[in-house]
This record gives structure tokens, sequence and C-alpha cells, in this order.
């Protein structure tokens, strides 16, 4: 069985991944890598009929700091991904951090 090293450093086993995890990870290969995790949307799509969630990311200031500069979070804490220069669409929010406004600074 395949294993994941979370971000608090904890070994977990992919049946161990709840789906907003799962999805956490897809956004976050998709925004700072520029690919597809093929082993957890495989998960996805077995485990959670292909459903990605909107993106929560865990408060963990310079992750939000790059997305901040990158231009990704909007003044109201939503997450966007570019499309082209002028169109996007709302990926997930940070609003569930109560102070991300301070950290992203």
């Amino acid at each position: 069985m395949s294993k994941w090293r979370t971000a608090d450093g904890r070994v977990i086993s992919l049946d161990e991944i709840t789906h907003q995890h799962a999805s956490n990870i897809i956004w976050f290969y998709d925004i700072f890598l520029k690919v597809d995790h093929k082993i957890i949307r495989r998960l996805i799509n077995e485990k959670f009929n292909g459903v990605v969630l909107d993106f929560k990311p865990l408060p963990i200031p310079n992750e939000l700091r790059d997305m901040y500069k990158l231009g990704l979070i909007t003044s109201n804490g939503d997450i966007i991904k570019k499309i082209s220069w002028n169109k996007f669409y709302i990926i997930g929010s940070v609003t569930h951090i109560p102070n991300w406004r301070e950290l992203i600074k």
C-alpha cells in the first residue's frame, strides 16, 4: 500500500487520505508544480467518483504568501486559477483560516 507524508510530517496510507486532503493535493500540484498527481487523481476517481473539492489550503504561511504573490488569492479570500490574462475561475478559498490576511503578508 502506498504511503503519503502529510504537511505535519505524519505518514499515512492512501486509504486514510480524506476527500478534502486528496483534493488539496491535486490543487497544490496544479498551482505550484503545474502537473497532475496521477496517483492522487486515480484515488479521487476510484474513491470519490472523480470529484475534486474546492481548495482549502492549510495555514502554511509560505504557501499562502506564494499564492498571494502569484495573484491567486483575491482581496476577499477566494483562490483563483487563471485561464488567460483576463479570465479566471474560483477554485477555493482561504477564508476558513481566521488570520489568513496576516499570513499572506
